[in-house]
């Protein structure tokens, strides 16, 4: 950017709408730079956008602001840019893709979740921008559409990227990419890593079909309901579990989805020291793994039906987690028989069973 020269420009016509930015100019391109809005020069596909007065007050020589006249009629069409869903690594750095590599450096406009990930990334990739880059994340990605889908209109070439993986899943960007759909303009990929495939794989658990959840609330009430939708889903569940709730959370999972569904849980997945326990999710609750979280976890969740009820009969849920899921039931309002069969059902017990156990914890055995 120190090599562009800023150009002062004056338009007028009777047919002018007017939009105050800034102009650099280089052997590449033009960048109109504005106030807080995208801006496309149809004279080239190199669109910058800087949040109101940012970048004026941080770059010298960004001072000068023209009048750039938009001309609506025949013969000013521009061509669309496009919309790059890039994926990045989920652990290792390495494992970004040279086509991602080489999106980054060229795209007008890189949408990151977090620009400290994003520049950690390029730095060990050696990749420098010839765009700018611009954060997009939950709390703001409303906000941002009208901007972002006005710079593709006008010639923009826009990268999607988040913290890990492939945009969109879990992370922001389904409202962008739903609205640049909506308005007829071209949304494109750069596959890569994703930390739902790459768990769902190495999981050992029936990979199709599959639910990919995402993150469970962190209120232990709205988990339960959550939960509880995911009971009747065929085929295997994947959740990712934070690692500062996962014991409650395991212990929840088998609250509700049965404590003898089999499961796998994922740490650190493409990473150095990534590993993976396979058992019930009774047993992963119990685990030392789930004892002493650390890293990122992915939990695949086996198809229903596929429990082991011998296994629990021999005693792998103990009567204090049928003590938790017969008081769940008793929260939802169920009387005793009612009750007696939820905690069954869930848990992949006969209610006889459910009855000895509750018997067994009340009486201290």
């Amino acid at each position: 950017l120190s090599r562009m020269a800023v150009v002062p420009t004056v338009a007028t016509t009777s047919s002018t709408r007017f939009v105050a930015a800034a102009v650099m100019e280089s052997r590449r391109a033009t960048a109109i730079i504005g106030h807080g809005e995208i801006l496309g020069d149809p004279r080239t596909r190199t669109v910058a956008m800087i949040p109101a007065g940012r970048a004026l007050e941080r770059r010298q020589g960004w001072e000068t602001i023209m009048v750039r006249e938009e001309r609506d009629g025949p013969g000013n069409e521009v061509t669309p840019g496009c919309l790059w869903i890039v994926a990045t690594p989920i652990g290792t750095l390495a494992d970004l893709s040279p086509r991602a590599a080489s999106m980054l450096s060229e795209a007008d406009l890189v949408l990151a979740e977090d620009t400290r990930q994003l520049a950690r990334l390029l730095r060990a990739s050696g990749i420098e921008l010839a765009g700018n880059v611009l954060s997009f994340h939950e709390h703001n990605e409303g906000h941002r559409l009208a901007e972002v889908v006005r710079a593709i209109r006008n010639g923009a070439q826009v990268v999607l990227t988040s913290d890990a993986g492939t945009p969109v899943l879990s992370d922001p960007g389904f409202l962008l990419v739903r609205e640049v759909r909506r308005q007829d303009l071209p949304v494109c990929s750069v596959p890569g890593p994703s930390a739902f495939i790459t768990a769902l794989a190495a999981s050992g658990q029936p990979p199709l079909p599959a639910t990919l959840v995402g993150f469970l609330p962190p209120r232990r009430g709205p988990r339960l309901r959550k939960l509880e939708e995911l009971h009747q889903v065929p085929g295997s569940v994947v959740l990712f579990l934070s690692p500062h709730r996962l014991p409650e959370e395991l212990r929840d999972a088998a609250a509700v989805l049965g404590a003898d569904r089999p499961a796998t849980l994922l740490a650190e997945l493409s990473k150095l020291h990534e590993r993976a326990v396979t058992g019930t999710l009774a047993e992963l609750a119990d685990s030392p793994e789930a004892a002493g979280p650390r890293g990122e976890y992915v939990l695949v969740i086996g198809p229903p039906g596929t429990s082991r009820r011998a296994q629990a009969d021999d005693g792998a849920v103990d009567s204090h987690l049928v003590a938790v899921v017969y008081r769940e039931a008793v929260r939802r309002g169920h009387g005793r028989r009612e009750a007696l069969r939820w905690t069954a059902d869930r848990l992949g017990l006969s209610r006889r069973r459910v009855f000895d156990l509750l018997d067994h914890g009340e009486n201290g055995g």
